[in-house]
């Protein structure tokens, strides 16, 4: 009789197991905050509830997302073991926002397939592009070699209100001046489009001036039109040969 009743408790137990959905295991998606600038380096915070009937071998928690980064994941993927915290059993996950704007979305499931069927928790964050407001060029010397000789590389980080990163895909326009002339030098390896890191970059070689002489590089933001803008900045490089 004992044995009989040990199979059916048995039998109970593995029904009961097989109809949880991670609904029954996870609940109480957070992400704070769900509106923030697609600048690449704002932080999101995720996390969700687990309640008492997640076993001690069955609480980790697999986010995904869309867009952005996980804090210590990989492929748009991290998972968190919930712990104890502050009376809840809780999974966290840190996101960085993406670089570019548009709405992502975020699940979370438990990482169990015997227990999470088709079923997840999901919430969406909005990415609002910033727009840039500055640009400030650095070049790595402030002497130049004539006639080609050397180059200079040049890298300019744009960033927007709060001087937060802009978002990506910021195009700008090199030149070089002699004055108020084109000085002729040679721009190469021109990254004119901003990436996630927020920056633009090229490498410059000086024409055949007199030692002495200053030439003004200046980089300019460009509109959607690829017309100058007034987001500009400059540096001054002499011929030092």
């Amino acid at each position: 009789m004992r044995k009989i009743l040990c199979i059916i408790s048995l039998l109970v137990f593995i029904s009961c197991q097989k109809d949880l959905k991670t609904k029954d295991i996870i609940s109480d998606l957070k992400v704070t905050p769900n509106v923030v600038d697609a600048d690449g380096s704002s932080l999101v915070s995720v996390s969700v509830v687990l309640n008492d009937r997640a076993a001690t071998d069955k609480r980790n928690v697999v986010f995904t997302t869309t867009g952005g980064n996980w804090i210590d994941g990989k492929n748009g993927k991290i998972t968190v073991t919930a712990t104890y915290q502050d009376g809840e059993i809780l999974a966290k996950a840190n996101l960085t926002a993406p670089a570019s704007a548009g709405i992502i979305t975020i699940t979370a499931a438990s990482e169990s397939t015997t227990l999470n069927g088709d079923y997840n928790l999901s919430a969406t964050v909005t990415a609002n592009k910033v727009e840039p407001t500055v640009i400030k060029l650095e070049p790595s010397s402030f002497g130049i070699g004539a006639n080609f000789t050397t180059e200079d590389t040049l890298v300019a980080k744009i960033t927007g209100l709060n001087n937060n990163n802009a978002s990506k895909g910021v195009t700008v326009l090199f030149e070089d001046l002699n004055g108020n002339n084109p000085a002729g030098g040679r721009f190469r390896a021109v990254q004119a489009t901003s990436g996630a890191g927020s920056t633009v970059s090229a490498i410059y070689g000086a024409p055949a001036l007199s030692i002495g002489t200053p030439i003004t590089i200046r980089v300019t933001v460009l509109d959607k039109n690829s017309v100058k803008t007034t987001i500009s900045d400059a540096t001054t490089l002499t011929i030092n040969k």
